[in-house]
């Protein structure tokens, strides 16, 4: 846990270099895969060509995880990466499918990243999920309401 959070200190201090060789060395492959996805992520945002070099060690690490349950976590980290890089088609791709209680707590974990591209893209993808859901499930019927009750014309 320590030489995770030096990484991810590392990381946000901009030495991605002393970063990316401390991550190599967290013992636990699901969070060497999360340190290694945020630190791919940071250098997709400076342009950095190594980006696609860290994340594809991180998918190795994944894809060698034995347990299904920390290897799909794995995967969950990656897909966050993804979407944190701007990569949304990428993220969801690599989640695969969910349940909509599950695929709606994914992107409201996602949600800084949507207002990244742009302002208030996170509650454009909330009416959408809620009304689409809705067909189906009443309760998101009524979550869609309020969310139009509460945010027209936002």
């Amino acid at each position: 846990d320590l030489l995770y959070a030096l990484v991810v200190e590392l990381n946000r201090k901009g030495h991605q270099t002393e970063a990316w060789e401390m991550a190599r060395g967290v013992k636990s492959e699901k969070r060497r895969v999360d340190a290694m996805g945020k630190l791919a992520a940071a250098l997709y945002h400076l342009g950095d060509q190594r980006a696609h070099a860290v994340f594809s060690e991180a998918e190795e690490v994944a894809h060698a995880i034995r347990d299904a349950r920390d290897r799909a976590d794995a995967q969950k980290h990656l897909a966050a990466a993804l979407a944190q890089s701007g990569r949304f088609h990428d993220a969801l791709t690599r989640l695969g499918p969910q349940t909509i209680d599950a695929f709606a707590q994914t992107l409201a974990e996602w949600s800084d990243y949507f207002e990244m591209v742009k302002p208030g893209l996170f509650l454009q993808i909330l009416r959408e999920v809620t009304d689409v859901s809705g067909w189906v499930y009443p309760n998101w019927r009524k979550y869609h309401s309020f969310i139009r009750e509460k945010f027209d014309g936002v």
